[in-house]
């Protein structure tokens, strides 16, 4: 059987090891499911960076959470305060999700990238999961950054027309009348938490897709795979002979079981490692959408602040499909594995116990994979543009009223 021979260089590992490198230098841990070892006093160091990077981000988020206690918000910074109140707690439940879940990941991970590869690998298909891999990581950049350039353009506009000090997020100390240098570096730690955090949840993101991604081409993979094994079975009946041509078949067909029950536990498991980020990241469109559309209706309009809020809008909405639509290609994908078994050549070998196993092979393949939000929601593309739809409609009551 024609197998495609496997790339020197593991891109998908590549791309994957890259992303959980920058989680650890943010201080998330090394949860890469290869093995480094570090000396005594790199872990120390590390452990004291890591404790001082999320307590920046955790003491950051409750700063903006006592804003909303001030008495001197002006109403700008009460629908802000109260945006960020559920954005930024959301993206740290993201964060906190990934943190408990690392070992599930970890494994998971490993199987995606290791397993089978030796077994049957396509550079093809490979080379085709990373462009999409790509697009979904640039989508994921672009809009978070977009958002992050447009606010800060808000706030120097904000800073020159009214003179208050540069303000992207809305926190309880320091407010606009605290001054002094040591309140102008937190100041500036302030701004500079949401580009960070933003980095972070980006790579959480990245790696969530990256995950969905991985499992569609493991059900490519697994088609062709039985595609090939039918060209070879047509291949080989008039070389070999009927007990011959079996034994083959069998053995094959039996690499092909294993590969589809390989492909199965890892869409399993990838929805029982990213389930709560899957779900937060629902929650969080619909939440941030509905208080987004309030914001335009209750906050004098400029241009630069409908810039800046469209494009908080088009961030979510791009976020959300970035999840949705990959999980509706795994969904896509698994549900063609049932034909290409059907198409393995098991018609060309005439032993009955092997035509048994295809159809409980078959069998198997037909039971739906579904990746799920809150264990009940479709990620798919129709439930993309369902929440999609919720936005245009909330705007319009909103505007009715």
């Amino acid at each position: 059987m024609r197998e495609d021979k496997m790339e020197i260089n593991n891109s998908q590992k590549f791309y994957t090891k890259m992303i959980f490198r920058y989680l650890y230098s943010v201080g998330l841990g090394d949860w890469w499911y290869q093995h480094e070892d570090r000396s005594d006093s790199h872990r120390k160091l590390y452990c004291l960076w890591a404790v001082i990077s999320n307590a920046y981000i955790f003491l950051n988020i409750c700063n903006e959470l006592l804003a909303n206690f001030r008495k001197d918000l002006t109403d700008v910074e009460k629908n802000d305060a109260i945006q960020f109140s559920f954005a930024h707690p959301l993206i740290f439940a993201k964060i906190a999700s990934f943190f408990f879940n690392r070992k599930k990941i970890r494994e998971v991970f490993g199987r995606l990238l290791e397993e089978n590869r030796s077994v049957y690998s396509c550079g093809e298909l490979e080379k085709e999961s990373m462009k999409q891999i790509k697009r979904y990581s640039l989508a994921f950049i672009g809009v978070s950054y977009m958002t992050l350039v447009m606010s800060t353009i808000d706030g120097l506009r904000a800073h020159f027309k009214e003179g208050i000090p540069i303000r992207t997020e809305v926190t309880y100390y320091p407010s606009p009348s605290n001054s002094g240098v040591i309140v102008n570096i937190l100041r500036f730690l302030v701004e500079f938490h949401w580009w960070y955090i933003v980095s972070v949840m980006v790579a959480i993101d990245s790696l969530a897709v990256a995950s969905f991604v991985f499992v569609t081409f493991k059900f490519k993979l697994l088609q062709r795979y039985f595609k090939d094994m039918g060209l070879t079975v047509r291949r080989d009946q008039s070389n070999m002979t009927d007990e011959a041509l079996a034994d083959k078949f069998r053995r094959d067909f039996i690499v092909g079981v294993k590969l589809h029950e390989n492909a199965l536990w890892c869409a399993e498991n990838v929805q029982k490692a990213f389930g709560w980020v899957y779900s937060v990241q629902v929650f969080e469109t619909v939440a941030l959408l509905v208080m987004c559309l309030v914001k335009l209706v209750t906050t004098n309009h400029n241009m630069i602040f409908l810039l800046a809020n469209f494009a908080f809008m088009l961030c979510v909405i791009i976020l959300n499909g970035s999840y949705m639509m990959p999980a509706g290609d795994v969904t896509y994908e698994a549900s063609e594995v049932p034909t290409s078994i059907f198409l393995c050549g098991w018609e060309l070998v005439r032993q009955t116990d092997l035509r048994f196993l295809v159809v409980v092979a078959i069998q198997r393949s037909q039971v739906p994979v579904i990746m799920k939000a809150f264990g009940i929601m479709t990620l798919s593309y129709s439930n993309f543009i369902a929440v999609s739809l919720f936005k245009f409609y909330v705007q319009f009551q909103i505007n009715l009223f």
